[in-house]
């Protein structure tokens, strides 16, 4: 599954995003565990499926000698994993620790 294309949204108080419909929808016909991963890539906040989680760590493991820039990047993205359950209304929690990395606040995209 991916997911295309960007929508304007904004983060609640809580710091909850409401995915768009079809996000939602797709990750509610394609995902059983009920939950995008959310980490770091890139510099930016990212949410993937447990699937494309796995293929990814994966990927990165079978890198047999990694520079130092590809350490870093594979640290960052292990270490910043934080699974979001979608609630029933559409919802993801961002963690606050993501949300200061990648300084979302209010609207995103």
């Amino acid at each position: 599954m991916l997911f295309l294309g960007s929508a304007d949204r904004s983060l609640d108080d809580k710091g909850r995003l409401i995915l768009p419909p079809e996000f939602r929808d797709a990750i509610r016909e394609n995902v059983p565990e009920g939950y995008v991963v959310l980490t770091i890539y890139g510099n930016q906040v990212i949410g993937i499926t447990p699937a494309q989680w796995e293929h990814a760590v994966n990927e990165f493991m079978s890198v047999k000698a990694p520079d130092k820039d590809m350490e870093e990047e594979m640290l960052l993205f292990t270490s910043c994993y934080a699974k979001a359950p979608v609630s029933k209304q559409g919802r993801i929690a961002i963690p606050a620790t993501l949300r200061k990395y990648g300084r979302l606040e209010g609207n995103v995209q």
